[in-house]
């Protein structure tokens, strides 16, 4: 005599699998099992992958016909299962920033925050993600950065939303369109070259990584755009070249301006290439000094001419290499944003050890108030990484940007 018990079509409850489409682990089978039984109410039905329309018979008999195999020890796992849902998997945006404390990185942090939610709104149909690495040494600076992107990203949620839209620190499930801001921040002194590979390799771990997870969201490599902005540098020693006191003291600054850097850039290079982040963009934050001479500023120089023929080297490699359909697109950019007025700034015009004319030079800048905003530089640059529209390897500047006729290094390119 058949039994009068309704059939149980569920694993035991705990049993989860994962709807890639919705970015969320459901427990199907006692999803199954509720819908079976007649117990599944509207209310959780909606919310779950069943309503999906594209979630069709052929996968509700393929999952039947596991589970079956399963009950009879004939599956260890039940497979994992890919459907389309009314909105995608989140886009991913991965962002670090080295010397992210103060300056120039602060306002490239809270600039690209900016520019990702306008983007975004774009999409309204998609899920949007940045992840974002901040790396400095001072822990305070760090920290009003972190709060300085999360108060952006409110303001941009707040005046672009125009319809049914969240901003949460993981994927809601519940909202048509999600943004999610994940920031860390890292102390790590990038001048000790004994501890930077450890210290670097255990911070770039967390984000190209297969099986990380944080509260409860995924954070999978699978990055639309990673970008990295090289941004850590010191001005050193103002003075004559021959005044140098000695040999340790330019060796700490080359190791920072230089050797620190182009480690930073390899690191990452290699790393989204391994991980087939679908694009890269290395920034590599330059000077005017890279190109001319500025007397008593000569090791300052010495390190941006030096890290501008690298990163333009390593762009004409990827160059090559992207030629595959399986490379990541890689695009580096030496970018010049103009004096700035940052502490930076403020050390060299008090400094007494600068040449005069530089000197004059630049407190005529500070009292005609010519000196370059870090907002206005940081939101340049944001624009050019966003769109591309650069050579691959080029050096621009901020004044080439706001001339009516742009430099002939930036270009119109295919998005890549």
């Amino acid at each position: 005599m058949a039994s009068s018990e309704p059939k149980k079509t569920g694993l035991a409850k705990g049993t989860k699998l994962k709807c890639i489409a919705y970015e969320k682990w459901y427990d199907l089978c006692s999803l199954y099992t509720e819908k079976y039984e007649g117990t599944l109410s509207q209310a959780k039905f909606l919310k779950s992958p069943l309503s999906s329309e594209t979630f069709n018979m052929k996968h509700r008999v393929s999952f039947s016909r596991n589970l079956k195999k399963f009950k009879e020890g004939k599956l260890k796992r039940i497979p994992t299962f890919r459907t389309k849902a009314s909105i995608t998997k989140p886009e991913k945006t991965l962002l670090i920033i080295t010397g992210a404390s103060r300056g120039l990185g602060q306002s490239f942090a809270t600039n690209f925050v900016k520019t990702q939610i306008i983007e975004s709104f774009k999409s309204p149909k998609q899920n949007h993600t940045l992840r974002a690495l901040l790396l400095a040494r001072s822990r305070e600076g760090l920290q009003e950065t972190e709060y300085l992107m999360k108060q952006e990203f409110q303001k941009q949620i707040t005046t672009n939303a125009t319809g049914p839209s969240i901003a949460t620190a993981s994927i809601n499930s519940n909202s048509k369109q999600k943004h999610n801001l994940m920031v860390t921040s890292h102390i790590i002194d990038l001048s000790n070259l004994e501890t930077l590979e450890q210290n670097l390799q255990s911070i770039f771990s967390l984000v190209f990584n297969n099986d990380m997870v944080e509260n409860g969201t995924d954070l999978k490599h699978d990055y639309k755009h990673s970008i990295l902005v090289n941004n850590a540098g010191s001005i050193g020693h103002v003075g004559p070249l021959s005044a140098v006191s000695n040999l340790r003291e330019m060796q700490q600054e080359i190791d920072f301006n230089v050797t620190s850097s182009l480690w930073v850039s390899t690191q990452f290079a290699k790393l989204s290439s391994s991980f087939h982040t679908q694009k890269s963009t290395i920034v590599n934050l330059s000077s005017l000094c890279a190109l001319q001479p500025f007397p008593t500023m000569g090791l300052y120089c010495t390190g941006k001419a030096a890290r501008d023929m690298f990163h333009e080297t390593l762009a004409h490699e990827h160059n090559q290499d992207s030629q595959s359909p399986k490379k990541t697109k890689i695009k580096v950019l030496n970018y010049a944003p103009g004096a700035c007025d940052t502490k930076m700034q403020t050390f060299l015009r008090t400094s007494p050890y600068l040449d005069k004319k530089l000197n004059e030079s630049f407190h005529k800048m500070k009292s005609d108030e010519t000196l370059v905003n870090p907002d206005d530089a940081a939101e340049k640059l944001v624009d050019l990484v966003w769109k591309g529209n650069f050579a691959n390897g080029a050096h621009i500047d901020y004044w080439d940007l706001k001339q009516p006729a742009l430099s002939e290094s930036i270009e119109k390119s295919e998005e890549v």
